[in-house]
């Protein structure tokens, strides 16, 4: 577990900001307003460093051979490394705010001060994550099979439940886990025996908030099949 990464971001991100259409704001290296590499890093982006020599020359001389690591002219592309994290058996990444003087990724209404000042370049990076590169982890002590044929199974929302649509000819013995997209844990490996051509429905909290969610399934020869769905 990695704990207390801050966040923000280095200056000059060529990442559309998609909360306002425009660049992200830069920030002013003052209180809450503090430039971090930790989620350029850990998420990847492509940054501009045009006007800013030094910057450009340090990052350019990739010290640790990073494979993810691209220049382009004035332009530093740090690719997503997730999966080294995987690799190396990180499980999870605690990211955020740890003091008031921080830069905030989040924010919070309930909490007087607590408020998002990178921008939304934190959640959106985390966002695009689980939307277009997520990693698949070790969900038990064994190896598990990826299994690319999703057919098998439809998943989907009905009402305040999960619903799981078994299209095969024989039943599955399935683990289910329900993912948001800020990491929280809807559904935590609750087990299902879904018979042949029959469907199972899960009940999910009845305040669960409209959107992107992911669904992760491993049946009882370790194949996973993990499946984006949205909730409207």
């Amino acid at each position: 577990i990695l704990w207390q990464i801050p966040v923000g971001h280095i200056n000059g991100s060529t990442t559309t900001n998609q909360y306002t259409n425009t660049d992200f704001e830069l920030l002013n290296n003052t209180s809450k307003h503090y430039e971090d590499s930790a989620s350029t890093f850990f998420f990847g982006d492509t940054v501009d460093f045009t006007g800013d020599t030094a910057r450009l020359n340090y990052f350019s001389q990739n010290q640790h051979n990073d494979p993810e690591l691209v220049v382009n002219g004035n332009q530093i592309t740090f690719g997503n490394h997730m999966a080294e994290l995987n690799d190396v058996g990180v499980r999870l990444v605690l990211m955020g705010a740890g003091v008031g003087d921080s830069t905030d990724g989040i924010g919070d209404p309930q909490e007087p001060g607590a408020t998002l000042t990178d921008d939304h370049f934190w959640i959106q990076k985390v966002q695009d994550y689980y939307l277009n590169h997520l990693t698949q982890s070790v969900l038990s002590n064994q190896n598990l099979i990826m299994d690319t044929d999703k057919s098998r199974y439809i998943v989907f929302f009905k009402n305040h439940q999960l619903v799981i649509n078994n299209t095969t000819k024989t039943s599955s013995a399935l683990k289910v886990f329900l993912f948001d997209l800020l990491g929280r844990n809807i559904i935590q490996g609750e087990n299902a025996l879904v018979e042949k051509n029959q469907s199972i429905h899960i009940e999910t909290y009845k305040n669960l908030s409209k959107g992107v969610y992911v669904c992760v399934l491993v049946n009882e020869f370790n194949n996973l099949f993990s499946y984006k769905i949205v909730k409207e």
